[in-house]
């Protein structure tokens, strides 16, 4: 059975921003409060307990078509939310539990390449955002 883990400044930090940034979209956007709610609902179960987004994620996975919104010209589906939610929700598990170390791999250095050639070719982009 796993000791629980208190709760640290981290946790409390992470959960205040999120009330601020569910705020402020509420107050900009009213019509998205429902969604806003349900998103910030099912993160703090995600971040509770990161397993859950990757249940979550499998989920509604199938459901590509049926529950999507349209922000800002992109199709945002509910599967895009949970990934995000579920990533910076194990980053912060990692880094509370301190176990968060880089491995040093023979892919590194063409890693490394990779992206630089991805930020270089940003330059160039028609479209910016897209290439983002």
């Amino acid at each position: 059975m796993e000791k629980p883990v208190p709760i640290s400044l981290t946790t409390i930090l992470v959960f205040l921003l999120m009330g601020l940034f569910l705020g402020a979209l509420v107050s900009f956007f009213p019509i998205w409060a429902v969604v806003a709610t349900l998103a910030a609902v099912a993160a703090i179960f995600i971040f509770e307990k990161y397993q859950w987004g990757i249940l979550a994620i499998t989920f509604f996975l199938p459901f590509q078509r049926l529950l999507t919104m349209e922000v800002g010209g992109y199709t945002l589906q509910i599967s895009h939310f949970l990934i995000i939610v579920t990533f910076f929700s194990w980053i912060i598990y990692l880094f509370v539990r301190q176990e968060a170390k880089l491995a040093k791999t023979a892919l590194d250095v063409p890693l490394a390449i990779f992206v630089l050639v991805n930020l270089l070719s940003m330059v160039n982009a028609i479209n910016i955002w897209r290439s983002i």
